[in-house]
């Protein structure tokens, strides 16, 4: 995400995202302050691990804590680190790509913020409301404005834009580990599995790293 992040600042330096939902203007702003970035296995166009870990939840280690699709699913950032629907990195069982921003999807799969199973995470989360409707209806929420956000930041950084003169940006990208690239999901029960690996690091495809460029 911090890849992520330093695109977002070299593009608009301090601007934040608009509340109106359009994308900023592009003002290379943050570029003022540097001479050169260097991206280290940064997910430019996503990665689908963000997408197993909203549905599958993260197992940290034995010693560590286990985050809940629930507790992953109220983190904004998880959703920004998603690939882009045209990548068609999400499919059904015939192949079809699914619309992995829509909201919709994701209460249809039950899957994250909208796994009825994950109420008493939400308990936990909001423990001054009793209402197990009233918790759904606030995770649904929380659900489509982070999906609607992330879109806004994929398109804020997938903007075509000329570097100033003297700026560099290096993308560093791994090759040797097959890595998930595309997920088959059941929609009726919600459960997804790895229909395709690509060359990457275990994390991040090599053409994600690089952009979509090349590779």
């Amino acid at each position: 995400m911090g890849g992520l992040v330093t695109r977002y600042y070299l593009l608009y330096g301090g601007a934040d995202l608009p509340d109106d939902g359009v994308e900023p203007e592009v003002t290379w702003e943050g570029a003022k302050y540097v001479d050169k970035a260097v991206l280290v296995g940064t997910p430019n166009t996503g990665a689908v691990s963000a997408i197993v870990e909203t549905v599958n939840g993260k197992e940290l280690g034995p010693f560590l804590p286990t985050y809940e699709p629930a507790i992953i699913g109220t983190m904004p950032s998880v959703y920004q680190l998603f690939p882009r629907t045209r990548h068609g990195v999400l499919r059904d069982e015939t192949g079809a790509a699914l619309d992995i921003m829509g909201p919709e999807l994701w209460i249809k799969m039950g899957s994250g913020l909208a796994n009825r199973g994950q109420d008493k995470f939400l308990q936990h989360l909001l423990p001054d409301v009793s209402d197990p409707n009233e918790r759904r209806s606030i995770a649904l929420d929380h659900l489509r404005k982070s999906l609607k956000r992330a879109e806004q930041f994929h398109r804020s950084i997938d903007a075509s834009s000329k570097p100033p003169d003297g700026f560099r940006m290096y993308l560093v990208a791994g090759d040797v580990v097959p890595t998930e690239a595309v997920l088959t999901v059941n929609k009726s029960t919600g459960k997804i599995k790895v229909s395709e690996e690509a060359p990457g690091d275990g994390t991040v495809i090599r053409s994600s790293a690089l952009m979509g460029v090349r590779g």
